[in-house]
């Protein structure tokens, strides 16, 4: 068993909607909770041992996202996957991914992507990717994104950033899931390496 919590990123202090918000997003996301799923907020409340005002202002939030969606008939519903989405999401990533060459890394901040950057390249020469592995790989490359966008020093661009990420890694698993695709990890740390090094142009 991989110990992933060597690297996991603190989490701050959150109220109540922000630890259901952060609940939730991690069903959605992970798909446990399907695209096209009906929610209830009482069975969420159940399930999810979450308040009802923290459940309800946190699916408000994730409406803001494009992970879920409410009309007055239906109620609220995990977003379902479309073409259009993924269009969207390519589009999105091409234009705003190559932002984050411009993160001002501290000594501090460029040490822990050196270290992330290393795992990352370990984790990448094991011959097998299978039971913990792959879902290490991707939490390391996570939490290198998550701190590349935090050195930007643009909450509101790394939150649009977050998003998409989130919803791209939806898909990620919506396909695997489904056994209709097997995605192979990219080579992040190569990435990584080259804005720690400062060669930006490499990256």
């Amino acid at each position: 068993m991989l110990d992933t919590d060597a690297y996991a990123s603190p989490a701050p202090p959150e109220g109540k909607a922000g630890v259901a918000e952060r609940a939730l997003r991690s069903a959605i996301v992970g798909c446990v909770l399907m695209p096209g799923e009906r929610l209830s907020e009482t069975s969420l409340t159940t399930e999810f041992a979450l308040g009802r005002g923290a459940v309800r202002a946190a699916l408000a939030r994730l409406k803001a996202s494009g992970l879920v969606s409410s009309t007055a008939r239906s109620g609220w519903e995990v977003a379902p996957i479309s073409a259009a989405e993924i269009r969207e999401l390519i589009a999105a990533r091409r234009h705003l991914d190559p932002i984050l060459c411009s993160a001002a890394l501290d000594d501090a901040a460029r040490r822990r992507l050196t270290t992330l950057s290393q795992m990352h390249m370990a984790l990448l020469q094991r011959p097998d990717l299978g039971g913990d592995v792959l879902p290490t790989i991707r939490r390391c490359e996570r939490d290198m994104l998550d701190l590349l966008v935090n050195a930007l020093g643009m909450p509101v661009v790394a939150g649009f950033l977050a998003d998409l990420w989130d919803r791209s890694n939806r898909l990620v698993n919506f396909f695997e899931r489904s056994g209709r695709a097997k995605f192979l990890p990219t080579r992040f740390s190569s990435f990584a390496e080259a804005l720690v090094e400062g060669r930006t142009a490499d990256a």
